[in-house]
């Protein structure tokens, strides 16, 4: 009685988690940003503030969107907002945003782009499992129209352009940032009109492309994303337009442009020095106990020094073992990416 029971039992539960999640999601997203409506210095997205540089954007496009890679975690809905800055009927910039609905366990990894080495500017600033904080730079480029297989957000808003008669660039460049923890997760994208840089350029010196510019410009949004991210968002660290900062209305913590502090520690050295520095507070601290007994120095010391060396290696294949095969201190983050907007280049 009780086996032909478990097959019913076994469909209820699945049928309620299915339910469970769906009413969870519905409820996360159920009040969309609105297209048309106009947003100044900053959004909030389920809780997250990210930053708007340089005043007042419009909301074009809102979407969902899922991982282009595989995840092997249930992640509910991801969020998709495309905002425009409008300069009379002219769009001089446009920002993709990602963000979950619905808070997970086992962290969103780190953007392909951001590891990059063929790009004007590819960084990483904290990398693994529990935080990512990265940015980079690159050309980019949109069609005049947008076919059924590009992002919901982005058919909507380029939509919204041409019954607006807003004239949409198709050259543009663009600075993304990811940052994210073991729960929540901020994608970034940042495009700025080409000839809306070249405008801002004065001079034709080498700080004042494009890419130079935009490299220069993510020291001053990096703050704001961080605080906004911490949900802690202050309208001194709105960044203006690229090309405009008049002056640092912020300055980004050292390490975040120190580039050792994007090295990661491999397995081999962080084991070796978690091993050597607890055998030498060891080897310290047992040489008086044993001087105690044998009443020489010396013999304490060497006595000490062989043991500290046999149990050092022991110890080191141990932890070894355990860093490489186990759950690493500094375990790396995993590539994953959402879909984006154009294609890269010009």
């Amino acid at each position: 009685m009780h086996k032909n029971l478990l097959p019913y039992l076994s469909a209820i539960l699945v049928l309620s988690f299915g339910i469970t999640n769906v009413l969870a999601t519905t409820y996360a997203f159920k009040n969309p940003w609105p297209l048309g409506k106009t947003y100044t210095d900053q959004i909030e997205i389920f809780g997250r503030q990210v930053p708007l540089p340089g005043g007042t954007w419009v909301i074009a496009g809102v979407g969902t969107d899922s991982l282009a890679k595989p995840y092997i975690r249930a992640y509910g809905v991801i969020a998709t907002l495309v905002l425009f800055k409008l300069e009379d009927k002219q769009i001089k910039a446009f920002t993709l945003i990602h963000a979950n609905a619905i808070p997970i366990d086992g962290g969103w990894g780190i953007s392909r782009d951001c590891k990059r080495t063929d790009l004007p500017y590819a960084k990483v600033y904290e990398s693994g499992e529990l935080h990512t904080f990265c940015a980079y730079v690159k050309p980019l480029m949109t069609t005049a129209t947008a076919s059924a297989q590009e992002l919901t957000a982005w058919q909507n808003a380029v939509r919204l352009a041409k019954q607006n008669n807003w004239q949409l660039p198709l050259q543009w460049w663009e600075a993304g940032i990811r940052i994210c923890d073991w729960h929540d997760i901020l994608d970034i994208r940042y495009a700025f009109a080409t000839e809306t840089l070249v405008r801002y350029s004065k001079a034709p010196r080498l700080d004042s492309t494009p890419d130079a510019m935009l490299i220069k410009w993510i020291d001053q949004v990096l703050p704001a994303i961080y605080l906004g991210f911490k949900r802690s968002l202050n309208a001194r660290v709105i960044p203006q337009m690229p090309g405009v900062i008049k002056q640092k209305l912020y300055t980004t913590p050292d390490n975040w442009n120190n580039p050792a502090s994007q090295e990661e520690m491999s397995d081999m050295v962080y084991s070796f020095w978690k091993v050597a520095i607890n055998r030498v507070i060891n080897m310290a601290t047992s040489i008086g106990v044993v001087y105690l007994f044998v009443g020489n120095i010396y013999l304490a010391s060497g006595l000490q020094f062989v043991s500290s060396s046999l149990h050092g290696g022991v110890n080191y294949v141990e932890e070894l073992l355990w860093n490489t095969y186990g759950p690493q201190h500094l375990r790396k983050a995993k590539p994953y990416d959402f879909n984006y907007i154009g294609i890269e280049g010009y």
